[in-house]
């Protein structure tokens, strides 16, 4: 946030987090509509790499009330769910469902955040390997790509799914 590290569990309030609902009800449509902007969606990259069919799509999706509705759900209850799975302890919780994280070879980061980049690396890394650790069948691998590894390295995703089902299979 600007030049300041923090994680997202950091903006928890400790608030409880609502109930989920599989549809949409008639309060959540009106704060969809009131919190679209009735500006036209803009296509960023990487999503403009994508064949002209898909990018009509996405740009159609991100028009979307309810995607909008959706998004702003997220960055809501995301701290308060995240904080308290951090409390929870949840090395091994998936079993040994096979599970592959795939994280970026680089985390990006620039001298100008008040932590080091090399800490923040550091502590990027683990995270991922904690991600990985959630299962005994957990494999982590490092790939070249961004925030949109299915956009920007389609290929390591095709392979990492092949292997997955390849596993489930052998099981």
């Amino acid at each position: 946030m600007g030049k300041k590290t923090a994680r997202i569990a950091d903006f928890a309030q400790g608030r409880a987090i609502p109930t989920p609902h599989p549809k949409l009800i008639a309060s959540d449509h009106e704060k969809a509509t009131a919190d679209h902007d009735n500006e036209p969606p803009k296509l960023y990259p990487p999503f403009d790499r994508l064949p002209a069919e898909l990018q009509k799509t996405h740009l159609w999706a991100l028009s979307q009330p309810s995607l909008q509705q959706a998004e702003n759900s997220e960055r809501e209850w995301s701290p308060e769910y995240l904080s308290g799975w951090l409390k929870k302890g949840t090395a091994g919780s998936l079993g040994d469902l096979p599970i592959i994280v795939l994280a970026r070879e680089k985390g990006g980061y620039g001298n100008d955040l008040d932590l080091p980049a090399e800490q923040l690396e550091v502590a990027r890394k683990k995270g991922q390997a904690d991600l990985a650790a959630l299962s005994s069948r957990g494999k982590l691998q490092f790939v070249t790509g961004g925030h949109d590894i299915e956009l920007e390295n389609p290929k390591a995703v095709v392979v990492a799914i092949r292997e997955l089902v390849n596993n489930l299979r052998r099981k």
